[in-house]
């Protein structure tokens, strides 16, 4: 005599149901968690390129003022000072007084003075050359909780003799 049995397979659809909607959960929030870590690195990158673009104008502030009047703009500045370049809608400043670029990055210069040796060559001791500087150029933000600087560092010289 045979026995014929009868399988129950009415749990077997739920368990699929369930692996399949965890494994579309799963990649979904991992959808989601790499677009966050994208967007982060966008932020990122573009902070950067824009600190990039207020160092460089930053340098092209200090020529237009070294060609305005030597004496009058980089010649009178103290040496190691933090300076602030301001643009006051008509012309640049500097100021002692910090102030945000965008509300958000903070732009500063530092200026030393040069020193030369016996050969005229720019040394670390010798005789201050009046004539030039040493320009640092400084833009810093917050950004995660995390103060990022970037920084150029350039000579600048009384070529016009004014």
């Amino acid at each position: 005599m045979m026995r014929k049995y009868k399988l129950n397979n009415y749990g077997f659809g739920l368990v699929e149901i369930v692996v399949a909607v965890s494994i579309i959960s799963f990649s979904i929030f991992s959808l989601f968690f790499i677009f966050e870590l994208s967007l982060r690195a966008e932020r990122r990158t573009t902070n950067n390129i824009k600190a990039s673009f207020l160092l460089e104008e930053g340098v092209e502030v200090v020529k237009i003022m070294r060609d305005s009047g030597w004496t009058v703009s980089l010649g009178s500045l103290s040496s190691g000072i933090d300076y602030y370049l301001v643009f006051d809608g008509v012309s640049w400043q500097v100021s002692l007084i910090p102030s945000l670029v965008d509300n958000f990055f903070e732009r500063k210069l530092i200026i030393d003075d040069v020193l030369r040796d016996a050969n005229d060559d720019i040394s670390d001791s010798g005789v201050v050359d009046s004539d030039t500087k040493e320009v640092t150029l400084y833009v810093s933000w917050q950004e995660a909780g995390v103060t990022t600087t970037r920084s150029i560092s350039s000579y600048v010289t009384n070529i016009f003799n004014n």
